[in-house]
């Protein structure tokens, strides 16, 4: 399949971004899922009202660029 789409994409029959998409259901097919889903007892976030003087330094601790933004329980997100 991965041949057919390459020769596609060569011959002009596939966009090269229709092959690079294909090409990464086929990357993503062959993760595992401890790969991808971080364990739960390793999910970190903000609290939404924690103060605003503080975000940044928690930002920092957890060193992710997007967290879960919760409500009194990391099990209660707020927002995407």
């Amino acid at each position: 399949m991965r041949y057919l789409v390459r020769e596609g994409a060569s011959k002009g029959i596939f966009e090269n971004i229709e092959a690079e998409l294909v090409h990464n259901v086929f990357e993503f097919a062959d993760r595992t899922v401890r790969e991808i889903v971080v364990p739960r007892s390793e999910v970190r976030g903000l609290d939404i009202d924690t103060p605003p003087e503080e975000v940044l330094r928690l930002a920092a601790t957890i060193g992710h660029s997007r967290m879960r933004v919760y409500r009194g329980s990391i099990d209660e997100p707020s927002g995407s």
